[in-house]
């Protein structure tokens, strides 16, 4: 069971006890005055409640729910309780949302330091990978109020951890932890047991009456309650912050980020959430929201942004540059002419890169019925460079390092970049590869994933002529010869290169299928056996991008096998490293078995493993395009046994070590090597 904390209010007239976990009952309450202080207008806590998916779904039992461990994973006094008790029948059960169900459900509990047996591990993991590996995501300790519409990216932060130790006789010892971020957000929930608002899901007048009661329900909070500033986040920007994105570590430090929110500071070891600290990451002030990417320049400066969500010339970007050991390079200031969203920015040698999209902060927008976030269909994009230095100010032609060089990008290839690899230049070029949308609203997340291709990433190679002005752009994964459509994110390279002076040669990061996406399968679902082309959900394995030859680039591909997925990837570079490739690929990956028993449906639960790589996959054939092979082919079915089930199976995994504890579906990863953190 989840260990009790209590949570005192500065004005220590008042304590309260952290709730059980979700579908739990409470053990104690809060007194008759706090609920009626701070509530405000009640809402019932929802319990979890699913709703079928596709026709194939076999009839649930309550007791064979996930979170269930099976007979055949070896279980643990920690491991996840069933959530059985969480169902409720009902004539008219609440509209399905899948960012609620599948791996994407909620864990209940926190744990602590669980020692993973060593029959849990495959293969060998290298000495020189000694460390941890974080995982960010959203975990919704209260599930939303029926009908309120949610995305990917609402619910409450909770970081999971594995460490790869050594142990007095010199052999690995891992462990797993995981634990929210207790941000104002957090604690907003635990006083009102409920959930926060999250404003990208909101919609309508409905939703703007819905944050003006939130920000008088936050006044309350402040005066009665004595939460400070400094120290509690409680502001304008805190209904928005669940610090649930990425990471970043600084200053011996994890800060969890958010994009409306600033920066939450937490140890690394224990994962305890030491406050709200912005002025580690951007000491000329923290009125305005942070970013989620950040970018450590390998010269020590720390780039970063905040978009203002405001109306009108209130709004836009701000952009600071920080470096602890050369205070003459800080700056502060707001990016003219610039008020669309952006979720991330590239940085090289001389500049810093980021995209003007036809995706408008437009909070007016919510009076007709839309969210603050609109795609503007007679918009076009352009991309931004701002110089790092004098150098740059120079090939740009520009008079101040606080000045913005536009580059239009042709009519029909205006669309939105969400995430940036490493950037890179020379005298004449500029090089950036990114995660680009055609059309991109943050709403398309909010019920489930979209068939529209557009609508979903691809990787993509900008490069920019610095003499003529023109932006060229084309699919890094793109393949024309097949019907798979190939979709395309998370890129992850070498850290030690990010705005250096030399090309990055190889980028990581992972892949799907829009066809696949199309079905979803699930616990107790029938195995589907006509070729339908289905997804467990997720990534359907990583891939390489070698630039070695930037006009012939090659691709090498890890294909998952069948009902295997993946998110995001990290790169580990090796000790002693001499190419930019020498490292691994780690990450934490989802497996759905089928029955021990019944071989045409699947288990009651998934099963979450580390799996690590050898980031060079030398055993693995280059090709150019994704027709070389199906990554959904039918591979032998795995048996109950942990022994030989993956490594030899999946082509370049050196190990795989399968997690006491579920890992839903999160975001982004962090690894620290042990000589960073003691």
């Amino acid at each position: 069971m989840m260990n009790q904390a209590t949570f005192i209010t500065p004005s220590s007239w008042i304590s309260t006890v952290y709730p059980p976990p979700l579908g739990h009952s409470r053990s104690r309450r809060e007194g008759s005055l706090v609920r009626a202080v701070i509530s405000l207008g009640s809402s019932k806590r929802n319990q979890i409640q699913r709703s079928p998916r596709n026709k194939n779904i076999v009839p649930r039992n309550p007791e064979d729910l996930e979170g269930k461990a099976t007979p055949t994973l070896p279980r643990t006094e920690n491991r996840e309780k069933s959530e059985s008790r969480n169902i409720q029948t009902q004539a008219s059960p609440r509209k399905k949302n899948l960012y609620l169900d599948f791996n994407w459900t909620p864990l209940t509990e926190e744990v602590a330091n669980i020692e993973i047996p060593r029959r849990n591990m495959e293969g060998h993991v290298p000495q020189d990978l000694r460390g941890r590996l974080y995982r960010i995501g959203p975990n919704a300790r209260y599930l939303p109020a029926d009908g309120q519409r949610i995305n990917w990216f609402d619910g409450d932060g909770m970081i999971h951890v594995v460490c790869f130790d050594n142990d007095d006789d010199e052999k690995l010892r891992m462990t797993y932890s995981n634990r929210w971020v207790q941000s104002s957000f957090f604690k907003q929930e635990l006083c009102v047991q409920r959930p926060s608002l999250n404003i990208t899901s909101l919609r309508g007048i409905h939703g703007i009456l819905l944050i003006i009661q939130e920000l008088l329900r936050l006044f309350v909070q402040s005066f009665l309650l004595g939460f400070r500033y400094t120290r509690d986040r409680i502001d304008s920007f805190s209904p928005l912050g669940v610090a649930n994105t990425n990471m970043m570590f600084r200053k011996g430090s994890i800060y969890a980020l958010y994009e409306s929110d600033g920066p939450w500071r937490l140890n690394p070891v224990s994962l305890t959430t030491e406050g709200f600290n912005d002025r580690d990451l951007r000491p000329q002030g923290v009125a305005e929201p942070y970013c989620a990417h950040p970018k450590a320049a390998a010269n020590g400066d720390l780039i970063s942004f905040g978009i203002l969500f405001r109306p009108g010339p209130m709004g836009g970007m701000i952009l600071y540059v920080n470096n602890p050991d050369d205070p003459t390079r800080e700056r502060k200031f707001k990016v003219p002419d610039m008020t669309s969203y952006i979720h991330d920015i590239c940085i090289s040698k001389n500049f810093i890169i980021f995209m003007d999209s036809p995706c408008r902060n437009d909070l007016s927008n919510m009076l007709y019925g839309g969210g603050p976030l609109r795609w503007d269909y007679n918009g076009s994009s352009r991309i931004g460079v701002i110089p790092r230095d004098e150098h740059g100010m120079k090939l740009l032609g520009l008079e101040t390092l606080s000045s913005v060089k536009w580059f239009k990008l042709e009519e029909e290839e205006s669309g939105f970049v969400f995430h940036w690899g490493n950037g890179f230049n020379d005298d004449q070029t500029i090089i950036a590869c990114g995660s680009y949308f055609e059309e991109f609203d943050i709403s398309f997340l909010d019920e489930e994933i979209p068939m529209n291709y557009d609508r979903l990433p691809k990787m993509s190679d900008f490069r920019i002529d610095l003499e003529s002005g023109r932006v060229c752009r084309h699919d890094i994964l793109r393949d024309d010869n097949t019907k798979l459509h190939t979709l395309s994110d998370f890129p992850v390279w070498s850290q030690t290169l990010t705005g250096g002076e030399h090309r990055t040669r190889f980028l990581y990061g992972s892949f799907a299928f829009l066809e696949a996406n199309r079905t979803f399968v699930g616990p107790r679902d029938e195995v589907p056996t006509d070729g339908t082309l289905t997804t467990i959900g997720g990534f359907a394995g990583y891939f390489k991008y070698d630039l070695t030859d930037p006009d012939a680039p090659r691709i090498k591909r890890i294909a998952f096998p069948r009902d295997v997925n993946g998110g995001e990837c990290c790169f580990v570079l090796k000790a002693g490293a001499v190419d930019e490739d020498d490292g691994y690929l780690i990450g934490i990956v989802t497996h759905l078995p089928r029955d021990p028993v019944h071989h045409g449906i699947y288990a009651n639960s998934y099963r979450s493993y580390v799996w690590v790589f050898d980031a060079k996959l030398s055993d693995i054939e280059d090709f150019a395009k994704f027709d070389k092979s199906d990554p959904y082919h039918e591979r032998q079915t795995p048996g109950s046994s942990t022994a030989n089930m993956w490594v030899g199976r999946v082509p370049g995994l050196l190990a795989s070590i399968e997690l006491p504890n579920r890992v839903p579906w999160g975001l982004h990863n962090l690894f620290l090597p042990n000589d960073e953190l003691f």
